[in-house]
């Protein structure tokens, strides 16, 4: 007796070139059983592909519970390719040689990293927001040698600060912990001028004056007293609060 099959063929066009891509296929309960056949197709570099115009086709099959989408994302296995022209690819390479613990070449240790399940796309490329370019040209401006970034959360300004200004040393905190495991990972993977400390922003535990410049980038519309914070970023900084 052969089983009753369903054929599912998908192509996704990923016209941005960012790999961000969301598919779903909801399968019947009557046939728990789906072959199924992904193709991405990427105009530009991306994590799903390395160069331009390239397919990539993959197919499998599996088994659902009854009435269950399929979320095809979540099946596939990608060797992702993080270039320069989309990611902070070094600093990516760093975070995953800090988590993984090994010592590859940059193209190497990314794609351990997205073997292992790891989330690269937290290093795509943010500096060409307005709000960041203007914030580091301040910064080039001010001849800036030491820096708290206070709230780095994924890193939508530390990481184009890491990459615009590599002789700042940097001091990143984060009031959560995992924020503050990833972003320590990249400094264990490779970049020394950058530490970090799981802190409360109200409570900053750093003496008077200790840093040139404190980064406070959308944080005091997201705490609980924002005064207080104010009265702690103007106290640790020596020369401005950004």
């Amino acid at each position: 007796m052969v089983a009753d099959v369903i054929v599912v063929v998908v192509v996704v066009v990923d016209l941005d070139g960012d790999g961000d891509v969301e598919v779903d296929v909801d399968v019947d309960a009557a046939r728990p059983s789906t072959i199924w056949t992904a193709t991405f197709t990427s105009p530009s570099p991306s994590r799903f592909t390395s160069t331009p115009t390239t397919t990539t086709t993959t197919t499998g099959t599996m088994t659902t519970e009854p009435s269950r989408a399929v979320d095809l994302q979540r099946v596939l296995e990608w060797t992702a390719v993080i270039g320069d022209e989309t990611h902070y690819a070094w600093l990516a390479a760093c975070y995953a040689r800090g988590v993984l613990g090994v010592e590859l070449r940059d193209a190497d240790v990314i794609a351990a990293a997205e073997r292992a399940g790891l989330r690269m796309h937290r290093f795509k490329r943010s500096a060409e927001l307005p709000r960041v370019r203007a914030m580091l040209g301040t910064l080039r401006g001010l001849g800036v040698e030491t820096l708290l970034d206070v709230g780095s959360g994924r890193g939508v300004f530390l990481w184009p600060m890491l990459d615009g200004l590599p002789d700042v040393r940097v001091t990143s905190i984060d009031v959560l912990a995992e924020r503050a495991q990833q972003i320590a990972a990249v400094a264990k993977g490779g970049v020394e001028r950058l530490s970090v400390a799981r802190m409360d922003a109200g409570r900053l535990g750093f003496g008077e004056a200790t840093f040139d410049v404190v980064t406070v980038l959308e944080v005091l519309e997201h705490v609980a007293e924002p005064e207080r914070v104010a009265r702690e970023v103007v106290r640790v900084a020596r020369r401005a609060v950004l």
